[in-house]
């Protein structure tokens, strides 16, 4: 019970500590054949619900229409990278889309390969 709220209050309080928590629950459920609180964890992130409105950090489409022209381009590359998944983000293609358009736009040109690259992944990928 210790264990599971304080794995809660530090997910929900601090940004970094999800990755190394979820290796620590893996290990806990394959080597010592512990599952069960990993499982409630789950239950109990699962039923959460999350605001939409979260302004802890800028979204990813917002970064390509940042000042600096590398977070541009790493921003569009992060979207490419996106599109290789097998969940689909069906409800965000059309502005991913838009965004990647209006990249082509850019003056710096590893924006416009960016935009180039994710633009193909786009019509690639789509379902």
């Amino acid at each position: 019970m210790a264990a599971r709220v304080a794995i809660m209050h530090n997910l929900q309080f601090y940004e970094h500590p999800a990755e190394p928590m979820a290796d620590c629950l893996a290990v806990l459920a394959n080597e010592f054949d512990h599952a069960q609180l990993g499982d409630e964890l789950l239950r109990e992130i699962a039923a959460k619900t999350f605001n939409a409105q979260d302004k802890k950090g800028p979204r990813l489409i917002d970064h390509l229409m940042g000042m600096n022209s590398y977070v541009r381009a790493k921003a569009l590359q992060v979207l490419s990278k996106l599109c290789e998944f097998k969940v689909k983000f069906l409800k965000q293609h059309l502005q991913i889309t838009m965004a990647a358009v209006s990249a082509f736009s850019d003056k710096y040109s590893t924006v416009r390969k960016g935009a180039a690259s994710l633009l193909i992944k786009l019509v690639v990928t789509y379902p």
